[in-house]
């Protein structure tokens, strides 16, 4: 877990790719106040006292701190629960982290005990659908939760499975395996983001010389979105962003675009509501494109379950609820 300096960028991360990632959230929100990490709840009280350098989000029951330069875990009454003796760890998914102990990277169960001997290096992944990627001799395979091979290393880069299928690089072309680790799509594109809600946003050039472009495919690798954007995210909530001459706007599972390419930078949908920059600050607009909470932020971010963080004029950071109301103030 990274020392965080200052609020955004701890919060940004961890309430960020992480808990996009992992659905199961409980309901407790770091916070730093006069240079410690302590918890509220989602109206803004505090729950567990400022005491630790470094704090992330509760996951399972679980979150890492930082105790004397090492990481462990506390339960949601801040009792530590797994000794600190990690250089780093992950919050819990699908009931195994992923720590970092004595150089090498290996898992553990929500009682700290080691499940998976550390023996890999700290590119590998945390467990998706009941398999975590994991590299070795810089090569990229497969193990399930009890540790066993099942996909042999043998990839240049790997994500996580999601919906079945799994990105893979291989001659610096990306295609899709499947949970047995046979090639489901062909090895045939720039670059590939994991499946989203049924499709999955993928780079495809053209000839040598051709635009590469992002487009999107089905889980049989039809091309049904056809490329037509430099960049595109993820559907989450069925809206993904997409970029066009410098302004994103979003699109719906039809490729149809539903809110006008119009902002400067935008964030994924969650609970109906998407961040968006609007000039110079940041707000957050509904499924149809209405801006909601008027743009009023430095910089703001996903909602994970019911609040998000946002960067205030101050430069400090807060959390804000759904109708936008401040609950909690950096101090």
């Amino acid at each position: 877990m990274p020392n965080a300096a200052a609020l955004a960028l701890l919060l940004a991360s961890l309430l960020g790719a992480r808990a996009a990632a992992t659905p199961d959230l409980d309901d407790l929100y770091p916070v730093r106040a006069d240079g410690k990490v302590g918890y509220i709840n989602a109206h803004g009280r505090m729950i567990i006292a400022p005491q630790w350098p470094a704090g992330e989000k509760f996951y399972l029951g679980r979150a890492v701190v930082r105790i004397k330069g090492l990481d462990g875990y506390i339960d949601t009454r801040g009792r530590v629960v797994i000794a600190a003796k990690y250089i780093w760890a992950d919050p819990f998914s699908e009931g195994l982290a992923r720590v970092k102990y004595r150089g090498r990277v290996g898992y553990i169960d929500r009682k700290g005990r080691l499940s998976i001997y550390p023996r890999y290096d700290e590119l590998s992944r945390s467990f998706s659908q009941g398999l975590a990627a994991v590299r070795v001799k810089r090569r990229y395979g497969y193990i399930d939760r009890q540790g066993r091979r099942v996909i042999a290393p043998r990839y240049s880069g790997a994500k996580s499975f999601s919906e079945g299928r799994a990105a893979v690089e291989r001659r610096r072309r990306w295609g899709y395996i499947d949970r047995k680790g046979r090639v489901a799509i062909p090895f045939r594109f720039a670059r590939a983001e994991p499946f989203s809600q049924g499709l999955a946003a993928v780079r495809w050039r053209r000839g040598r010389s051709g635009r590469s472009l992002f487009g999107f495919i089905d889980i049989r690798g039809r091309m049904v979105i056809r490329p037509t954007w430099v960049q595109a995210g993820t559907f989450h909530q069925d809206r993904a962003s997409i970029k066009v001459q410098g302004r994103f706007g979003f699109i719906d599972r039809n490729g149809a675009i539903v809110i006008k390419p119009r902002f400067l930078a935008v964030g994924p949908f969650s609970a109906g509501l998407a961040a968006v920059q609007d000039g110079p600050r940041w707000g957050f607009i509904d499924r149809d494109g209405r801006l909601v909470i008027k743009p009023r932020f430095d910089k703001a971010y996903a909602f994970r379950g019911k609040l998000a963080v946002v960067q205030l004029a101050s430069k400090r950071s807060a959390y804000i609820d759904r109708r936008g109301k401040i609950v909690w103030r950096e101090r």
